[in-house]
């Protein structure tokens, strides 16, 4: 039944952009479908760009077109179209227009549209409203309460059990069944609850006994609603974390983590690395205390992209009501970013970086050397040093001012960042970085960027 899906998610930049959603169902349907892929060719050969033209555009002529050509080939058939987690991607005012765009045609398709969603403002609204009134609505929350307690008992159980045999801990009653009943109505229905307890008592090794236990006697707050239980596992592994006792180590994990929860892309811990100018080390050390909120490499990888446990731990830290203590300024978390980003391109880009002998074709560039002479952490700062210059706080001038740092980077840099991105191959993202730059410096009325465009 599955004829196409798209898998949003903040983590991975093209997985959030809306604009990518409409040409990858395009493609996956092609791909299953015959008749659809040559219909859909022809549409290429007539407009190549067919794929970065309006969402209005993409649909009639990458979907619409292809398939209702195939229609006799896929009469009978019940083709399925999965768009999960809507509320990931990050312009929330095109997720409003996409929907309206799949309303307006989804009646005379033979295909149906499977989306899910957190209930975002502008989501619910237009699922609300008259543009989707022929949709069918279901709403995880109206699922009884004892089904869904009775799926994370197992769920919970089952994976206490695990890491208790992973520590050859499961000779007595485990998990006990005060603590598990505990932890299974603390869940009120939310397993990324139940699942971030487990993952905090895996950490504990021969204490998971005693973290199961603090997990399920600390004391609870509602003030903010369906979010309450949550927020307070989050704090209590955060404070659990900052209580080491070497303040340059508490340091170094608040810098971490503002790079992890605002980083455009999953990144790596050498790439992390290269970007915070700290160790590998150090940044693996500091991060192993909040793992069960922060997926690290088990072979101690340092290559792998790390990634957050779930969305709602970003939420969190983001919320100052929410986080307390905890809060992290998204505002300066990108602010400093973009400083670290401008500032490895200054150190790290010159002329010929790859060290050819002569003037090669980039197809004839050995990969070899594109990978030794630009690691990973340089081509992050290649493509994202914009857009966290356009989400950053600006300052109100002096040597920490971004506005500054743009001036010198125009004007010593832009030539050898060029050659960069045209040598990985990642040309259309400067293009697009320019662009978003303009519109900022416009905005911002940040004339000393805006005079180099």
């Amino acid at each position: 039944m599955l004829g196409a899906t798209f898998f949003c998610s903040r983590t991975q930049d093209e997985c959030r952009n809306v604009d990518r959603i409409f040409p990858t169902i395009a493609y996956e349907l092609a791909r299953r479908f015959p008749s659809v892929c040559q219909t859909l060719s022809d549409v290429l050969k007539r407009d190549p760009d067919a794929g970065t033209r309006r969402m209005e555009l993409q649909f009639r002529d990458l979907i619409v077109t292809p398939v209702m050509a195939a229609e006799n080939d896929l009469v009978g058939k019940s083709i399925v179209v999965i768009i999960d987690a809507l509320d990931e991607c990050a312009d929330q005012f095109k997720v409003s227009t996409m929907l309206s765009i799949i309303s307006q045609h989804s009646s005379s398709l033979p295909l149906k549209f499977f989306i899910t969603s957190r209930p975002e403002q502008l989501i619910q609204q237009k699922f609300n409203g008259t543009d989707l009134k022929d949709s069918e609505k279901f709403h995880l929350h109206d699922v009884e309460e004892s089904v869904v307690s009775e799926d994370i008992r197992i769920y919970v159980r089952e994976r206490l059990r695990k890491i208790a045999a992973d520590f050859d801990l499961s000779s007595e009653e485990w998990p006990p069944k005060h603590e598990l009943d505990a932890l299974v109505y603390r869940s009120a229905k939310l397993f990324i609850y139940a699942a971030t307890v487990c993952e905090y008592v895996a950490g504990g090794g021969n204490m998971m006994r005693l973290r199961l236990t603090k997990a399920t006697r600390t004391s609870v707050t509602n003030l903010y609603g369906k979010t309450g239980q949550l927020d307070n596992l989050y704090g209590t592994i955060l404070r659990e974390a900052y209580t080491i006792p070497d303040t340059e180590e508490q340091g170094i994990l608040t810098q971490v983590l503002r790079a992890v929860i605002s980083a455009h892309e999953p990144l790596s811990i050498d790439s992390l690395a290269m970007l915070l100018n700290f160790s590998c080390d150090e940044i693996y050390g500091v991060l192993s205390y909040v793992h069960s909120v922060i997926v690290l490499p088990k072979s101690q990888d340092y290559s792998v992209p790390i990634t957050i446990f779930h969305a709602s731990f970003p939420d969190y830290l983001a919320d100052s009501n929410r986080s307390g203590e905890h809060f992290l300024d998204t505002l300066e978390s990108h602010s400093g970013l973009a400083h670290r980003c401008l500032k490895l391109m200054q150190d790290r880009l010159e002329e010929n970086i790859c060290h050819l002998n002569g003037r090669l074709p980039n197809a004839e560039i050995p990969a070899s050397a594109i990978k030794d002479r630009i690691p990973n952490g340089l081509i992050y700062a290649c493509i994202y040093w914009a857009s966290h210059v356009t989400e950053a706080k600006q300052g109100s001038g002096g040597k920490g001012d971004l506005t500054e740092t743009l001036h010198v980077f125009f004007n010593k840099k832009v030539l050898q960042w060029i050659e960069c991105l045209s040598v990985t191959g990642q040309l259309d993202s400067g293009i697009r970085s320019l662009r978003k730059l303009e519109t900022w410096a416009m905005a911002s009325h940040s004339y000393c960027a805006y005079d180099f465009l």
